[in-house]
């Protein structure tokens, strides 16, 4: 009874203690228990709460914890000095092509202009992936690789189960769209398709229907959802095609409602360029481009395909 007394009150003392204080009384214990053992002959039942305890780590000195702050700070420092170097150089390149690089000429007929050609690995690894499933809201996947032929392969699987939250009543989406455009130290600037007038793609499909995003470079919160949109048919089959498309098509919706108020797209400021898997038919797509590019068309005199009329405020948005 003494010696279960005994173990008894070296657990008691063992509670809120830090681990070097309890290190030490089970040390103290152990030898304080092996001696009541020779003691009495009895052997003693392995005590299982403390059997993992390990003796304290050596604290580091304050004065090495101080060194390797400072250290840290220096390369730190090192590193932010390097990188403000090279982006005050690009800021100079870039001041440098405005003030003495060639004025805007007007544009002549045919003439064109790249925006994204998937010929190597960085051109595709720049662009953004995203499906229903990375916000929880479905099951679909998207990928964006480069091709044997030095072409971008959008594809995936556009999931046919519908997340049963009560408000999902159809497949979502997959989609993949362009980096930003960014100038030194991180400013972005929207893409430029002053004079042109068409969108042109080299696609080679799998005869599904996906729709085209134009995003809008806006500074106030309550048009960042803002979107151009047109639908873009594919053939099936091996051949390539074509695409030319003109930007006076392209029409306003916000969260992919197509708005009453239509406003014709403005071309010094587009954010982005996005492509949709969203036609609501479950299983896998296949969709691989060649180029994006801007081409001027001198025939095409639209300005603005859809109507613009004055709506009445209290019925539609100003």
């Amino acid at each position: 009874m003494a010696l279960i007394a005994t173990r008894r009150l070296c657990r008691f003392c063992l509670l809120g203690q830090n681990n070097k204080t309890k290190w030490l009384l089970n040390e103290q214990t152990n030898i304080n228990l092996g001696l009541c053992q020779r003691a009495s002959g009895y052997p003693l039942t392995k005590d299982k709460q403390n059997e993992g305890l390990q003796p304290p780590k050596k604290r580091k000195p304050i004065t090495k914890t101080v060194r390797d702050g400072v250290r840290n700070f220096r390369k730190e420092v090192k590193d932010n000095a390097v990188y403000f170097g090279q982006e005050v150089k690009r800021l100079v390149r870039e001041e440098r092509e405005r003030v003495f690089g060639d004025p805007p000429q007007q544009a002549v007929h045919g003439d064109y202009e790249y925006l994204f050609k998937f010929d190597h690995q960085r051109a595709v690894n720049s662009w953004v992936l995203s499906s229903d499933k990375e916000v929880c809201q479905g099951r679909s996947e998207s990928y964006f690789n480069l091709s044997k032929n030095k072409t971008g392969i959008f594809s995936g699987i556009l999931s046919g189960e519908i997340v049963k939250d009560g408000l999902r009543k159809k497949p979502s989406y997959c989609s993949v769209r362009s980096p930003f455009r960014t100038l030194a130290f991180d400013r972005i600037e929207a893409y430029q398709f002053e004079p042109f007038n068409c969108l042109v793609l080299r696609v080679r499909g799998d005869g599904r229907h996906y729709l085209l995003r134009l995003g809008v470079d806006a500074h106030f919160d309550v048009y960042w959802s803002d979107e151009y949109h047109y639908h873009l048919y594919t053939r099936g089959g091996p051949y390539w095609q074509i695409v030319k498309i003109p930007l006076s098509k392209f029409y306003l919706s916000n969260k992919g409602r197509i708005q009453d108020k239509q406003v014709k797209l403005d071309k010094t400021a587009v954010g982005y360029i996005g492509i949709n898997q969203s036609d609501g038919n479950a299983g896998t797509f296949h969709l691989e481009i060649d180029y994006i590019a801007l081409l001027y068309d001198e025939n095409h005199k639209e300005e603005f395909e859809y109507e613009l009329y004055e709506a009445n405020p209290d019925h539609v948005g100003t």
